[in-house]
């Protein structure tokens, strides 16, 4: 009784002398507690089973210059496994924001300022991420190991007044995949691929415009969390009253422009065999290639990288239909997208 006495007392000091924060962190724990006594009965374990998750709060401010955003949305993604999925969000109020309940890990923080200022109200701030960059393959995570009250964005911002007469508009194309809670945005940039302006695009939104333009050379650049995208150089003329349209399709998880119907000189073959495609590529020029094999709902059945003007992919799990196959380099030297039926 005297040796069990005292592992009692020994075990209270223990647990009164614990941190809680490591009572309750991210890893659960059983401690076992092995006694013997002079009769040689069963060991004795005590088991202390922790609380498995402490949650943690990330606050802080979003700010335009020297100011607070006055009004605005902010969008939080988990980054454990390196994917944007359905994000958290919370409202800006005079530049504060806060996420409670937030396990440990790594997070990217998106702040969208909101647009209800008038057509010349400068300077222009644009969505920026953690923490000064408008494009999410740019971003810096942040690693959430203790509770942040002190977390500042500085807004990317435009600083300088620019009118004139022509305009951009744009049409999205959505598949049925598309995840309509990450948020999106089309993003003006000037040809320096400096950011201009921005609009919020609202889920299922089908088209944009960005009007009194000055002529000269721009990029329209569609930026959505976790996809890949492309930037769409456009030229506005003071000699044209001609409005240019551009298309984007918006997959799974990419972003495309749907070009003209211009035969390209050197078009990409796809041949169907017996549960493989044979694709040769003319004008390949030792970048790397994707290639991806598309069902009619935008879903990806396949996706391959190649270093090869000619190579083979496996269509042995696919079922015979009308699919399509999008070939693209990563220099954008290549991009064209071919229907073929699989009869597998």
């Amino acid at each position: 009784m005297k040796i069990l006495s005292l592992i009692f007392v020994t075990l209270l000091f223990f647990v009164s002398n614990t941190n809680a924060n490591n009572l309750c962190s991210n890893k659960s724990d059983n401690y076992h507690i092995f006694t013997k006594n002079i009769l040689s009965n069963p060991k004795d374990t005590i088991k202390l089973n922790y609380d498995e998750k402490l949650r943690y709060k990330l606050s802080g401010k979003i700010m335009a210059g020297e100011n607070p955003l006055p009004a605005g949305k902010i969008f939080i993604f988990e980054n454990a496994k390196g994917r944007y999925e359905t994000p958290g969000n919370t409202d800006i109020n005079n530049g504060n924001f806060t996420f409670d309940n937030l396990n440990l890990g790594n997070y990217t923080i998106y702040a969208i300022p909101e647009q209800n200022f008038g057509q010349f109200y400068y300077p222009k701030y644009i969505p920026t991420y953690s923490f000064d960059t408008y494009n999410w393959e740019n971003s810096n995570n942040i690693n959430l190991n203790s509770t942040n009250t002190n977390f500042v964005i500085n807004l990317i911002s435009y600083n300088y007044i620019y009118y004139g007469h022509g305009a951009i508009n744009g049409l999205l194309y959505y598949s049925d995949l598309v995840n309509q809670s990450i948020p999106f945005n089309i993003i003006l940039l000037n040809e320096n691929k400096v950011p201009l302006d921005f609009k919020f695009i609202n889920p299922n939104q089908t088209d944009f415009s960005f009007e009194n333009l000055p002529a000269g050379t721009y990029y329209i650049y569609p930026e959505k969390p976790g996809f890949q995208s492309v930037y769409q150089k456009v030229v506005i003329s003071e000699n044209t009253d001609e409005i240019p349209v551009l298309k984007f399709n918006i997959l799974e998880d990419i972003i495309e422009l749907i070009k003209e119907d211009v035969e390209p000189e050197n078009p990409v073959e796809v041949k169907n065999f017996n549960h493989y495609l044979l694709v040769k590529v003319p004008n390949y020029n030792g970048k790397k290639i994707v290639c991806e094999i598309i069902d009619a709902s935008g879903k990806f059945m396949v996706r391959t990288i190649e270093y090869s003007s000619e190579f083979k992919v496996n269509t042995t799990n696919i079922k015979g239909g009308i699919y399509f196959v999008r070939i693209k380099s990563f220099d954008n030297n290549i991009s064209e997208t071919i229907k073929v039926f699989i009869n597998n």
